[in-house]
């Protein structure tokens, strides 16, 4: 039992560092958007 326990406790701890490797990732993406966004004259 505490074999399983702990294969889940890593699965779940893979799945949250992915989860904030992908949220870090989007707001890199929507820095560089927001960036450029600010650089383009006002219509």
């Amino acid at each position: 039992v505490m074999f399983s326990l702990r294969n889940e406790l890593a699965t779940l701890l893979n799945i949250i560092q992915k989860l904030k490797i992908t949220k870090a990732q989007k707001h890199k993406v929507n820095d560089l958007v927001g960036g450029y966004m600010l650089r383009l004259p006002p219509l």
